[in-house]
């Protein structure tokens, strides 16, 4: 899941990293070890991405419902908000060119 340690090297520097880090430097033992461990936990990291397989029909009730609750708080929130401000009216807006 991690994909391949590609490197982008000439995109950011024009100085290759294996020539900047000496090659007894603590850094290369360091990224050696995470590279393994990652590599072992790759397909750990690929279930907890993937999940479990889901059925299109479940997944469109689910989608369906959430929608439907949505529109239910919306709604709420907005009958709220004209209980609170007044019930608009269309007669409430004065006639144009009127006093």
């Amino acid at each position: 899941m991690r994909g391949t340690d590609a490197r982008t090297v000439e995109l950011f520097s024009y100085v290759d990293l294996e020539k900047r880090v000496p090659a007894k430097h603590p850094l290369r033992l360091v990224r050696g070890v995470v590279n393994d461990v990652l590599a072992a936990l790759d397909s750990d990291f690929a279930k907890a991405y993937d999940g479990p397989p889901t059925d299109p029909k479940v997944f469109e009730e689910q989608q369906k419902k959430l929608q439907e609750e949505l529109q239910h708080r919306a709604d709420e929130a907005r009958k709220k908000l004209e209980s609170q401000q007044g019930t608009p009216t269309s007669s409430a807006a004065p006639p144009p060119g009127g006093k």
